[in-house]
């Protein structure tokens, strides 16, 4: 039985094939590997999977017109001068002239002496950000490194200039600001036709353009004008349903153009989004929601189309009224209440009016009031008037903006009015709401064609309520998600498989106990409980104006009398979802963890891999599914490692 471990890597525009003595197959495989390769696969970020431990030497023989890293080629001198470039690598095992494919990434040089050239070896994957940027209107100019300034006269009928700005790192529609030119012409003074902020247009990454107020054709060095950038800002990851969360960044402050703020929608979907039932997007200023895409806050009075109000309770300072139907109130509106006695829980005030606390049902909502009375209160003659949020249809949102309410949301009036306080937003997010539907942005984030679910049937049964606003990249992000939800993911050949920490799959692979050098066992630490915790931004009316408080939540899921308590990062702000991926994951967590040392590399074991064996040394049978698999080349073995079930194995024999 023939075993040889074989290698391929692309340098210096060609291919080389490596191996340990020599080997002859479809190519022929020079003996240059100076020692066999380590390599182990496992989680490395959170639930994401990918090289642990990968190193490769390969022998020094700059000399050797054969080597990939020759003098005469130009290997040795490029992989010199560039130690960080990353170098395609394959590796492969060959047994009974067949051959597996062990690991598809790159490898970049660690060190090197005149034996051997030492390599890590890493995925070839590329990371991303995963918050996009826009600009904010709210922050200070940038100075931008600039060579000069050049009139262009009238192009296609506007007044142009174009500045040679190298490597400036704008984009068509960036907005700059231009000061202290001795040619008038280039400033861009505030009050002036086209603003003080102007957007540019990209023509490459050395020169972009600006319009003027008044063409010219003259040029002026840098050195004497001042030219500056609005900063940008990360704009909010948002998923699944999210309730007033806080981060928007302000694109609008109605200095330019039309009156009124606008943000960054962070991935909100807007009415033409939804097939079904719409879940608006609602603008709040601090507590007092101030704008909504439902069309059904509009301005109106109650009683009116056949709701009336019915009743009404008081429980310390706290008002519920209740009505004959649905009301249609939500938490942050603002109401007038006339007519009601005793008049002192009157508020004939719009502009100061009540702020529904909450609605604990389509019939029913709470106000507060503090005034003392000692009469039974009665709205049998009183009027509610709702002034109503609808951002109007010159204002609503788009894909890009989330726009404040327009300034008479019964015209198609596009000014909208002002915030005084911070802003915050409900909605449902375009990425999606599962794990299922997780992935499927993370691959399209990462342009990889293919998400492979066959070890997480239940992706699309588990949702999620996240909202991110740090910066950060896509793999660490989606690693840290996977794992707090009870999931792992790897990418290999361009496929994110995706493996459900609880799924058991039904194949599994059997181990015979002649090919098992030895096991250890590994009990699981005692977790007394298992919690998770997350703040919200919730209503506090009985502030005048109504104002927001953070309060933080919990859930806890008991497990053993003693130990730790183990917190884990929420996946939803849904305390019963939240509660359901906590219980699934105590299940993995009071698992043993077992180590096998198995005879031979086995490249048919993948991680996520359901496995049995019997211990006969040790009385035991198994049950496991891999998560970690370290190849060792050195002495033809392989070491997976996992959590699983162990049992006694049952003699039925009298001895």
């Amino acid at each position: 039985m023939s075993e040889v471990l074989l290698v391929e890597i692309d340098f210096n525009d060609q291919t080389w094939y490596l191996s340990e003595e020599g080997f002859i197959g479809d190519n022929y495989y020079a003996p240059y590997l100076a020692s066999s390769p380590e390599l182990e696969l496992g989680q490395i970020k959170g639930g994401y999977i990918s090289v642990r431990i990968g190193n490769i030497s390969i022998a020094n023989r700059a000399n050797d017109r054969s080597s990939p890293f020759s003098i005469f080629g130009g290997g040795y001198s490029k992989l010199i001068s560039n130690p960080t470039t990353k170098i395609p690598i394959r590796i492969y095992w060959e047994q009974n002239q067949k051959s597996e494919s062990i690991f598809t990434g790159t490898m970049y040089l660690q060190s090197f002496d005149v034996d051997k050239l030492d390599f890590i070896i890493e995925d070839d994957f590329e990371d991303v950000d995963l918050l996009d940027s826009v600009e904010d209107i709210k922050s200070d100019l940038t100075e931008i490194s600039t060579i000069s300034i050049k009139g262009l006269g009238v192009v296609s009928g506007d007044n142009l200039a174009e500045v040679l700005a190298p490597d400036h790192g704008l984009s068509t529609g960036d907005r700059i600001n231009v000061i202290n030119s001795s040619i008038a012409n280039f400033n861009t003074p505030e009050g002036s036709t086209l603003g003080d902020r102007r957007p540019i247009t990209k023509v490459d990454d050395n020169f972009f353009r600006y319009k003027l107020d008044t063409a010219t054709t003259s040029t002026q060095p840098s050195g004497v004008y001042s030219l500056k950038r609005l900063q940008k800002k990360s704009v909010p990851f948002s998923f699944g349903k999210v309730t007033r969360e806080k981060g928007l960044i302000q694109t609008e402050d109605g200095t330019e153009g039309t009156r009124g703020f606008a943000y960054a929608n962070p991935q909100l979907k807007i009415a033409s989004d939804f097939s079904g039932t719409l879940v608006p997007i609602q603008l709040f200023d601090d507590g007092v929601l101030v704008g909504s895409n439902d069309t059904n806050q509009v301005k109106r009075t109650l009683p009116s189309g056949g709701v009336n109000l019915t009743g009404i309770s008081v429980s310390y300072d706290v008002i519920t009224i209740t009505t004959s139907a649905a009301h249609g109130l939500i938490a942050g509106d603002v109401i007038q209440l006339t007519g009601a006695t005793p008049a002192v829980i009157n508020n004939n005030d719009i502009m100061t009016g009540y702020v529904v606390i909450d609605a604990p049902s389509t019939t029913t909502f709470n106000i507060f009031n503090n005034a003392e009375f000692s009469d039974t209160p009665s709205v049998s003659s009183a009027t509610i008037t709702h002034q109503g949020e609808y951002f109007g249809s010159g204002r609503l949102p788009t894909a890009e903006t989330i726009f404040s309410r327009s300034t008479d949301n019964t015209t198609s009036t596009t000014d909208g009015t002002v915030l005084l306080g911070t802003a915050l937003v409900s909605g449902e997010s375009k990425n999606g709401s599962t794990i299922a539907d997780f992935f499927a942005f993370i691959a399209n984030k990462l342009n990889i064609p293919s998400v492979d679910f066959s070890q997480a049937p239940n992706a699309s049964l588990v949702n999620l309520q996240l909202w991110e606003t740090r910066q950060t990249k896509v793999l660490d992000f989606a690693g840290e998600l996977a794992i707090s939800a009870n999931y792992l993911f790897e990418i290999r050949n361009d496929i994110i498989k995706v493996i459900d920490r609880g799924f058991e799959p039904v194949d599994f692979i059997q181990i015979a106990n002649y090919d098992i050098i030895s096991v250890s066992y590994k009990m699981p630490n005692p977790i007394k409980a298992i919690r998770s915790s997350w703040n919200v931004n919730v209503v506090n009316a009985t502030q005048i104006p109504a104002q927001l408080d953070e309060r933080e939540e919990s859930v806890m899921i008991t497990n053993l009398q003693s130990g730790e308590i183990r917190d884990i990062t929420y996946s939803t702000k849904d305390i019963e979802d939240q509660r359901s991926i906590l219980n699934s994951i105590k299940l993995v967590l009071n698992k043993p963890v077992i180590t096998v040392d198995i005879g031979g590399i086995r490249s048919d074991i993948k991680v996520g891999n359901r496995i049995k064996f019997n211990r006969e040394e040790d009385g035991v049978t198994v049950d496991m599914n891999v998560k970690t698999i370290n190849f060792r080349f050195d002495n033809l073995q392989t070491q997976v490692a996992g959590d699983g079930i162990i049992k006694l194995i049952e003699q039925d024999d009298v001895y």
